[in-house]
């Protein structure tokens, strides 16, 4: 049964091919492509090259490079991730106030696949739990790029790797300040980042590099503190404490709750 999550700037699918199968050459217009085998003995071919791929190789097709995926006397299943070649553009345009050059990466690559694997089945696994909020799928496409072109040699590979800038702590007091008094209404990264007077990619990077979490991740900290707060100190309801404290859903705040305090809402309550 093939998997997929579909994004406006990325995409994740994982699908089978039966013993001797292989799909029909074919094109992403707009897009980039990495096939990650994940079972299987699996051969790719990229337009006149055909090669056999182990688990720590991929294969990276540009927009105008044809492939296809052949498998051999055993099934086997495979990792698409796909971003938009425009989305990658403008992650390099947030990062250094400009377009990029045309990028150009070779086909083929050797090295760790886990981080891309582990990024992909996660998205998969939360979309068919619930529908996540836009915020983590903002940021979970702004990851997947920033992994994408860091673990990629190729024409962009010098600039890239530059280190970041200084980034004044100020910057970070604004967006911390900005989500204490904002954290109950819907947030994007594009909210924080003017409240912060940084783009996106460095105000990303700055919460990583302070707190080890995303500003989505973070958002999330501050509102499930709120509503613990509020189950210890009132006696209200447990879906009014979900809302006033931001989450778009009773489901959601249950599952981030018991993800955080390992107990449910409830619980806690009974517990305090």
């Amino acid at each position: 049964m093939d998997l997929s999550l579909e994004l406006g700037n990325c995409g994740f699918r994982i699908f089978q091919l039966h013993p001797h199968e292989a799909d029909s050459l074919h094109k992403h217009e707009g897009h980039y492509q990495m096939s990650i085998p994940l079972t299987g003995n699996v051969s790719l071919q990229c337009n006149q090259t055909i090669r056999r791929l182990s688990a720590d190789h991929r294969l990276v097709v540009a927009p105008d490079d044809e492939h296809r995926h052949i498998a051999h006397d055993e099934p086997v299943r495979i990792m698409l991730v796909g971003l938009r070649e425009a989305f990658l553009q403008q992650v390099w345009a947030e990062r250094f106030g400009h377009h990029p050059p045309q990028l150009a990466l070779p086909n083929w690559h050797e090295g760790e696949n886990d981080r891309f694997r582990q990024l992909g089945e996660h998205a998969i696994l939360r979309s068919m739990q619930s529908q996540p909020e836009a915020f983590v799928l903002e940021e979970l496409e702004w990851q997947l790029a920033q992994l994408f072109l860091q673990t990629h040699t190729g024409s962009h590979d010098a600039c890239w790797h530059r280190p970041f800038p200084v980034v004044d702590h100020p910057a970070l007091q604004r967006a911390v300040q900005f989500i204490h008094d904002s954290y109950a209404m819907p947030l994007g990264l594009d909210q924080i980042a003017q409240a912060a007077s940084l783009n996106k990619f460095y105000l990303i990077q700055l919460f990583r590099d302070h707190f080890g979490c995303t500003p989505g991740r973070f958002v999330m900290q501050v509102r499930l503190d709120r509503a613990a707060q509020l189950l210890r100190q009132t006696a209200r309801e447990i879906t009014d404490i979900a809302f006033e404290a931001g989450f778009g859903s009773v489901s959601s705040f249950q599952r981030g709750f018991k993800a955080r305090f390992r107990v449910s809402p409830g619980e806690y309550r009974r517990q305090c």
